[in-house]
């Protein structure tokens, strides 16, 4: 079968996709450095008349994976990070990329570029599941940017409705402003920069909020440390938004039967402090611990210089609007 394959379908092929040991196989030695892949690339073209040939290179002892492609004449190196997600499926589904890429109409360069990109993604966000190595997410290159779209229309609706109820609650605004943040989803998180919320915040003016800023990602890293360190122990619940802190506020909660729980930053340990950032997660882990269930909101006293703040949890940002309006409706009526 390996002789039907070289000699009928190579010569026919458009791109071959070989890895660095089925590319042993064909040109008949070894292959241990990018020289030999590039060799190698060459000699299977010249040998068995693939047009492009790329010999990949993530089982090459390189710093990074280095596919090596040969096309019309030309050598180029595809490079991309060493990754550590899951590789179940790596090869099928790159070949499978390019090919789709060639026929949308790209040429075969920037078909084989995209592929790339999409193999990363799904390597970095490959489904976590079985046994040995797990595979490789191909619905990543569409829902990652899909979902934030989705995220971006839900988060502005919500500014509206919030903005609604600022204006009858000026008193909730704090000194340092209001934020929302709305996480991706909890397999798609890094780092802040996967966090929506408010940049520059929602402040009080005279006798009403003011938002100026724009619906961003990466613009708060304060709530997004906060809401992640929530989210490792409850990944469905990606929205909160910071209040002021009053006592009649946190009774209100508790009467709205949302359950309340909290931290007192003079108790945070003196590694905790030396750490920059560590103060919010080591929080909120407390926070959730004394509540010995999932807290729907949970505020701190503050500290010197820093004000008392109540956090509200929801799955959304309406979700999270409508635990406020529960709050507020005894008020409004």
């Amino acid at each position: 079968a390996v002789n039907e394959l070289l000699t009928e379908l190579f010569p026919r092929a458009l791109i071959v996709t070989p890895n660095r040991f089925e590319a042993e196989r064909i040109v008949g030695h070894e292959i241990r450095s990018l020289e030999d892949a590039r060799e190698a690339a060459r000699e299977i073209h010249e040998r068995y008349g693939p047009e492009a040939v790329i010999v990949k290179g993530g089982h090459l002892e390189e710093e990074k994976a280095v596919d090596v492609l040969f096309y019309r004449g030309r050598l180029y190196e595809l490079k991309s990070p060493r990754l550590e997600g899951c590789t179940h499926g790596t090869g099928c589904s790159f070949s499978a990329a390019i090919t789709a890429n060639i026929a949308l109409g790209k040429d075969l360069l920037t078909a084989v570029r995209t592929a790339k990109k999409f193999i990363e993604l799904a390597i970095d966000f490959g489904n976590r599941i079985g046994h040995g190595s797990c595979p490789v997410n191909h619905i990543a290159w569409m829902e990652i940017p899909a979902e934030r779209w989705r995220m971006y229309e839900t988060m502005r609706a919500c500014l509206d409705e919030l903005l609604d109820v600022l204006r009858k609650h000026v008193d909730l605004i704090p000194e340092v402003g209001i934020n929302m943040a709305y996480a991706l989803p909890r397999r798609y998180v890094r780092g802040p920069e996967d966090f929506l919320a408010l940049e520059g915040r929602i402040t009080k003016g005279v006798g009403r909020p003011v938002f100026s800023g724009e619906v961003k990602f990466g613009a708060s890293r304060h709530l997004a440390r906060a809401l992640l360190r929530y989210m490792e122990s409850f990944p469905e619940y990606r929205c909160v938004l910071n209040v002021r802190y009053s006592e009649d506020l946190i009774g209100k909660l508790e009467r709205a039967g949302l359950r309340v729980s909290f931290y007192d930053r003079r108790e945070e340990p003196e590694e905790i402090k030396a750490k920059e950032g560590a103060t919010v997660p080591w929080g909120i882990g407390v926070a959730i611990e004394r509540s010995k269930g999932r807290p729907d909101v949970i505020y701190h006293l503050g500290d010197w210089g820093k004000e008392p703040m109540v956090l509200i949890f929801g799955k959304d940002p309406f979700d999270v609007l409508k635990k406020l309006r529960k709050v507020l409706k005894d008020e409004d009526d």
